[in-house]
């Protein structure tokens, strides 16, 4: 009798192992084609995942905690590894592949690991990847302020100047959202270039208003573009031509082009005064030189005068007086003239004021 109670007990006992176990493993357990788990231990998850996919894991120590997944849906192989690289980022790990191996380590950490370098941008879903972006119209370093909140603090943003790139560590997905991101703010309208020619207004005087009533960096002469990259719109003036430079987005380049229109307009003043300093040629001369080619064409009714002697005349109601005066002290012309007459003058002065030869 003491024999029979023994082996029930002990037949009880492996039953009640058994359901355990059962119970157990359904908690556990990846169903075919679907992954659902409760409470399960992150590393057991990664066994089973092995099972599944036949992929090598070397699994970081600091790798550690409990997971639940709990879906039903049918999903192949490729779909559960997924799933499985979704959970890991939940839980602050990432997965980077090394060969055949795959490493399950911290995404701390994982920016300065060997990340393999996704060229052509295949690469998709959690896997944690190096994308180089290169940027093509506007400065890749203006870009690193907008973009750096959208990179996690495990990731990595940084600008190459010289190559006008964008070095991006993260998640395949997040660099996929950032790279639309990009291409929307980097279209070739934002930098395109126009050129203005003004008629009756003077380059520099419209330079003046314009910094003065609109927001835009701007530069007095034909030089490289400076000041604050920041700004939506920037102005060249080239007073060679007395032609504006502008360049930016283009909105905001229609309203300057808008505003120049109605800045470019005739004045009832006798035009606009600019000293010419001589590096090498004397002054005197190089008026009455000028005063005798402008004279010559007073058939495009100018008006030209040296000091108080006016020549040519104008029927115009506001005649407009083209002036040249010479300063012996400073060796200097003093010149009054309209934007069109005062870019001849320049010109003219640029090519007389050359270096005499020293040896005869």
């Amino acid at each position: 009798m003491f024999n029979c109670e023994n082996n029930y007990w002990s037949n009880m006992k492996k039953i009640v192992t058994a359901v355990l176990f059962l119970m157990s493993w359904q908690s556990h357990m990846l169903l075919a084609g679907s992954l659902n788990v409760r409470d399960a231990d992150i590393r057991a998850l990664v066994t089973q995942i092995s099972d599944i996919t036949g992929k090598s894991f070397v699994i970081d120590p600091r790798v550690k905690g409990k997971v639940t997944v709990v879906s039903n849906a049918e999903m192949s192989d490729k779909e559960i590894y997924e799933v499985f690289k979704s959970v890991l980022h939940v839980h602050g790990y990432t997965t980077i592949e090394s060969g055949g191996v795959v490493k399950i380590v911290p995404t701390n950490g994982a920016k300065q690991d060997n990340l393999n370098v996704d060229v052509r941008g295949s690469t998709v879903g959690e896997q944690m990847v190096t994308r180089v972006i290169q940027v093509k119209n506007i400065p890749a370093v203006e870009l690193v302020p907008i973009l750096r909140p959208m990179v996690p603090q495990y990731g990595h943003v940084a600008a190459v100047a010289s190559a006008n790139a964008l070095i991006i560590s993260d998640h395949a997905q997040n660099i996929r959202r950032i790279e639309k991101i990009i291409q929307r703010i980097d279209n070739a309208e934002s930098e395109e270039i126009e050129v203005i020619q003004l008629k009756d207004a003077w380059v520099s005087e419209v330079i003046k208003l314009l910094e003065s009533i609109t927001p835009v960096s701007v530069s007095s002469k034909s030089k490289k573009l400076t000041g604050n990259r920041s700004q939506r719109i920037r102005i060249v003036a080239d007073e060679r031509t007395n032609r504006l430079i502008i360049k930016g987005e283009k909105t905001a380049r229609d309203r300057i082009k808008k505003l120049v229109e109605t800045l470019d307009k005739p004045s009832s003043q006798s035009g606009s005064v600019q000293v010419i300093y001589l590096q090498h040629a004397d002054a005197v001369k190089v008026a009455e030189i000028v005063t005798g080619v402008l004279a010559q064409s007073n058939q495009s009714g100018r008006s030209t005068k040296v000091g108080s002697k006016r020549v040519g005349s104008k029927s115009s109601v506001a005649a407009k007086l083209s002036m040249v005066q010479a300063d012996e002290a400073l060796n200097a012309l003093v010149v009054r003239a309209e934007p069109n007459e005062m870019m001849e003058i320049r010109s003219i002065v640029t090519q007389l004021d050359v270096r005499r030869a020293q040896v005869l």
